[in-house]
């Protein structure tokens, strides 16, 4: 499993980076505070990463650490953009353009900075009982050497996917546009080509990335998409030790036992029950044919140097490289039940559903042709399955054959919204409550 670097040195105690406490006579931060800025010490991790590339998985495994808290995206790299500039301006300095800003390294300017977001992570950390944050935005790859002064001892994990399992992963997320998640300039320059938009996407940054953890290799570690979902347990261990907590071998089996907070990044993973494998290697689907030459040099030379196979012109006509080189995966869930009747299959999916204490019904009615429709009623928390019409406050219609793979875990209730395989009217927000859309 790959590395880039381990840290040379771990932080031993971080009283000596605290701030000042005030005089007696000026109004101080409370004590919880204090002691919650005192142990952040500016020593924050961050996630360098592309969008799909697995960021809320990892931002999942952090926050499940007793110590770390990871917060959904709260993009510090464009704020500490913003503050230098505020900060410069108070300070005087002679800031007229963006080139300006970018040339201002002045120690009390970056300080201020890392105080402000210190400051607001403090808050979260007292809110959350943790001890340390971590922050992934796929904002920050734009923003890592400011981060890197800000924050002089915070670390760096730089997540890697694989370049056709992005694009593939990026065209599943955008069937109704490609806002939100960094693809907009990519896509519009290549409105004949989508795909080889997304893989110059995927180009742009993921060099961005390598590059900065070539300049700052003892600050760094590399990690790949594939080695967290198929070596969770190896993974999970170096990535500790590289941040400087605790191991925690059980961490892998809480990541999705663990509350997290509802936020900004893939819905997708609301419904895991486990770290999946399935998306590994479904961007052999893609027509290499698609990726001119100097494209195609491009990509294989960032896979290369990220220990990954290179893309050929036998690309779609072979298994992918990923599942040949990759074991089984045991089922940590046990055995999956057959396809199930639509009561038990509704059974199934309420039992890991979010708690509606708010009463509303959700009707499920069937593609198939004589289908009975089921009703699924909410009230103070619990659901209770019933056969037959009722009269409700939502309606979901979709093939039986997907509710039953839904309960099985084999597939994602916003993959079927995305690709109209499930169908929604009413009262959606309900339906958003109970499934944690």
């Amino acid at each position: 499993m790959p590395t880039s670097a381990t840290p040379t040195a771990r932080s031993s105690s971080t009283q000596g980076d605290c701030m000042h406490s005030p005089p007696d006579d000026q109004p101080s931060l409370t004590t919880s505070k204090l002691t919650m800025t005192c142990a952040i010490a500016s020593q924050p991790t961050f996630v360098l990463c592309a969008s799909r590339s697995g960021s809320t998985l990892m931002r999942y495994v952090l926050d499940s650490h007793p110590k770390l808290g990871c917060p959904p995206e709260m993009h510090p790299g464009p704020l500490a953009w913003q503050l230098r500039w505020a900060n410069a301006l108070a300070a005087g300095l002679p800031v007229l353009s963006r080139e300006d800003v970018a040339e201002v390294e002045d120690a009390d300017v970056l300080r201020r900075c890392a105080e402000t977001i210190d400051g607001i992570m403090a808050d979260y950390l007292e809110r959350v009982g943790k001890q340390r944050w971590c922050e992934k935005s796929i904002t920050s790859v734009d923003h890592a050497e400011l981060l890197a002064q800000v924050f002089p001892k915070a670390r760096f994990v730089c997540l890697y996917r694989n370049c056709m399992d992005v694009v593939h992963s990026g065209l599943e997320v955008s069937r109704h546009g490609y806002v939100g998640y960094g693809f907009e300039r990519f896509v519009a320059r290549r409105l004949d080509n989508v795909v080889a938009g997304l893989a110059e996407y995927w180009c742009d940054t993921t060099g961005k990335i390598a590059r900065f953890e070539r300049e700052h290799p003892q600050r760094c570690l590399r990690v790949r998409y594939e080695d967290l979902v198929f070596h969770s347990v190896e993974t999970v261990a170096s990535l500790l030790e590289f941040i400087g907590v605790d191991p925690d071998p059980e961490l892998p089996e809480r990541i999705f036992k663990t509350p997290h907070q509802d936020g900004p990044g893939d819905a997708n993973i609301l419904f895991s029950r486990r770290v999946e494998t399935s998306s590994v290697g479904r961007g052999s689907a893609i027509p290499v044919r698609l990726l001119e030459s100097p494209l195609l040099e491009r990509i294989n030379e960032l896979l290369e140097g990220l220990d990954y196979p290179c893309i050929d012109q036998d690309w779609n006509a072979k298994p992918s490289p990923f599942l040949d080189a990759t074991p089984a995966m045991e089922e940590a869930a046990g055995p999956r039940p057959g396809d199930a009747s639509p009561g038990e299959a509704l059974r199934m999916i309420c039992a890991t559903m979010g708690k509606v204490q708010a009463p509303g019904i959700v009707r499920f009615v069937f593609d198939e042709p004589g289908r009975e429709p089921w009703h699924v009623a909410f009230d103070q928390g619990e659901a209770t399955v019933n056969p037959g019409d009722a009269t409700a406050d939502c309606d979901v219609r979709m093939p039986l054959a997907r509710l039953q793979a839904m309960a099985q875990g084999k597939v994602n209730p916003m993959t079927l919204i995305r690709s109209g395989e499930m169908r929604v009217t009413g009262d959606v927000e309900l339906l958003r409550k109970a499934f944690l859309l």
